[in-house]
């Protein structure tokens, strides 16, 4: 199935952005200030099923830093 959620963050002096996304067994991440290429990591795991909880374990420390979900 994969995941697809992307999220800015606009306070405290700053107005950036981070998204994230699941396929497979791979799992995209894109961060940087809103208005730049920024920077991107892939990270390989295992399977699908762990590819999918690293995703959602950092959605959840993102929302609890004060990150809101955007349109992607």
């Amino acid at each position: 199935m994969g995941i697809r959620q992307c999220f800015e963050f606009v306070g405290d002096g700053s107005d950036k952005y981070w998204k994230v996304a699941s396929q497979g067994s791979n799992v995209d991440f894109k961060w940087g200030r809103t208005g730049t290429s920024g920077q991107s990591i892939t990270k390989e795991f295992d399977s699908p099923a762990l590819a999918e909880k690293a995703a959602l374990k950092k959605i959840n420390e993102k929302t609890r830093e004060g990150y809101k979900q955007v349109p992607c």
